[in-house]
């Protein structure tokens, strides 16, 4: 995010710079270092492999061939806030985050200061509020504009059916079809904590990351807590796969060596985002070391 740059990591952990220059913000379309970003976010392929980025310091939805490296800004205006449906750069957004798409022609966007969830229809290039409603805060469970967030920031889709969101403010992870029906799976509004448990009795800390691996499991970058938890989907029972609660890791870090991390060792330092390789395994960004972690 700081450096305003998107990178990329081979599976032997080879990291080159495809767009932006480290340091230099702002919103211009081009190719390679050209393109510049304001706190780019949340990432998404569609199935033309065409990567969709929040850029969310410039409230616009940013579109780039990881092939060619050219980049476009596909939907919203940079330096324009705002919550207007519609197409393309008439659309407006407030620091949008996370990104996920539905294998078919939608790009879901996390709409974080909206406190709503939208939708690219990559079909008709326009944009739509699934669900929350602007300028409303709350917890709601409900369809549509009845149901309310407070600050979501990540969001996952399990291939099938359904959404999975941070309700970053609300402490809660919660859940949404294609509809924009809404339910709480896990967490309790309001409650801060990192108890292990099934559904409400579990607790969080500012939860942001979010990665699905494919088999039912949902693998969560609870920040405030400097831990990585697991949503078992078909129980909703909540476990600490990574790190202790409360105890960020500042561990001296050879590159390309592993670090001591695990289920009640610390090692994790606020970890903001999550990505699940079938290959490689758990990606974790570990924010205030400046490192990327990976959990085979």
């Amino acid at each position: 995010m700081v450096n305003a740059t998107i990178r990329s990591i081979d599976p032997t952990g080879n990291v080159s710079t495809v767009a932006g220059t480290p340091g230099v913000t702002g919103s211009n379309d081009g190719t390679g270092t050209v393109a510049t970003f304001n706190g780019p976010l949340g990432l998404a392929l569609d199935n033309s492999n065409d990567l969709f980025v929040a850029d969310s310091l410039n409230d616009t939805i940013r579109v780039m061939s990881p092939i060619t490296t050219s980049v476009a800004t596909f939907a919203g205006s940079a330096g324009s806030v705002g919550s207007t449906d519609g197409y393309r750069t008439s659309a407006r957004f407030n620091q949008p985050s996370g990104l996920a798409f539905d294998g078919v022609a939608g790009i879901y966007v996390t709409d974080t200061n909206n406190d709503t969830i939208r939708k690219i229809d990559l079909n008709t290039w326009t944009v739509s509020t699934v669900a929350g409603s602007a300028g409303n805060v709350g917890s709601t469970d409900g369809s549509g504009s009845n149901a309310l967030f407070n600050h979501p920031v990540g969001i996952a889709y399990d291939g099938t059916a359904f959404f999975y969101i941070t309700d970053t403010g609300n402490g809660t992870i919660r859940k949404m079809d294609a509809a924009g029906n809404v339910t709480t799976v896990a967490g309790t509004a309001g409650v801060v904590g990192a108890k292990n448990a099934v559904g409400s009795a579990a607790s969080f800390n500012q939860p942001l990351g979010l990665a699905y691996d494919g088999s039912g499991h949902l693998f969560v970058a609870d920040a405030g807590n400097s831990l990585v938890r697991k949503i078992v989907i078909a129980s909703k029972k909540v476990s600490t796969v990574l790190g202790v609660a409360g105890q960020a890791g500042v561990i001296a870090h050879t590159p390309g060596a592993p670090k001591s991390v695990g289920a009640g060792k610390a090692g994790l330092n606020d970890p903001v985002g999550l990505a699940f390789s079938p290959i490689v395994g758990l990606f974790i960004a570990d924010e205030a070391e400046n490192v990327i972690l990976v959990e085979h």
